[in-house]
């Protein structure tokens, strides 16, 4: 979500933060009217899509800095994630994820989960969410849920992880903001085997970490640290 790097980041993300809940905007910010909960930018249309915390998704234009579009997804929303011209919006009270036509801003489905999704991942076959304790996978082909276990473990437990899926690498990235041994474990979405974790403070963890982590490319960023990928086969992360 939150994982492209373009020259309006800046401005978008003060107005967004700024006038979340304002009653007042000028010509250059931006009027939510309740408060930001996410956000994700997709870089091809120019746009920024922002979810609030009274049910709303708005569709911002970079070029004018201003809404086009808004739709109602439903109460207390807590995460989204934009896949295929797709946004999907994860609704914990209802256990239920919404998805939205980037086009039409109109509701095309609505995926019913068995516990509460917070966080949330998308392919074109898996959609992952996380109930703020574990992680669980969920086919988009016959709709079977599972626990994910990380190959060698009997259990992964995952304490508020923030969700990206590398659908290129066929990798998804989990970095916990729960705890005060908080971590970020990169793993297959095929057969669940580690491909990196964090070792920061002798692998103890980040204290309850801000903020969203971010991949760019080769980069992972987390707690402003810098997290280089190595080559496929080292099951660690770099820090710069």
């Amino acid at each position: 979500m939150k994982f492209r790097t373009i020259a309006l980041i800046g401005a978008i993300i003060i107005s967004l933060l700024a006038f979340s809940n304002s009653s007042i905007a000028s010509e250059d910010q931006i009027n939510l009217e309740s408060n930001l909960v996410n956000w994700t930018m997709d870089d091809a249309n120019q746009v920024t899509y922002a979810l609030t915390s009274e049910g709303k998704l708005h569709k911002i234009t970079h070029s004018s800095l201003a809404i086009s579009k808004t739709t109602t997804v439903g109460t207390n929303p807590a995460d989204l994630y934009l896949f295929n011209n797709k946004i999907y919006v994860s609704l914990p009270n209802t256990n239920s994820i919404k998805v939205i036509d980037t086009t039409t801003m109109e509701t095309t489905n609505t995926i019913t989960t068995k516990l509460e999704p917070y966080h949330i991942a998308v392919n074109s076959t898996q959609l992952f969410y996380s109930d703020n304790h574990e992680i669980y996978e969920k086919s988009l082909e016959d709709g079977t849920e599972a626990d994910v276990v990380i190959q060698g473990d009997t259990w992964t437990p995952f304490s508020e992880p923030d969700l990206y899926l590398d659908k290129e690498t066929k990798v998804l990235y989990a970095a916990e903001h729960g705890t005060s041994g908080s971590s970020l474990k990169a793993f297959s979405t095929e057969d669940y085997s580690l491909f990196s974790r964090t070792t920061y403070g002798g692998s103890y963890g980040f204290p309850f970490p801000k903020g969203n982590f971010t991949v760019d490319g080769n980069d992972v960023f987390m707690q402003g640290i810098n997290l280089i990928k190595r080559p496929s086969g080292d099951s660690r992360f770099l820090y710069e």
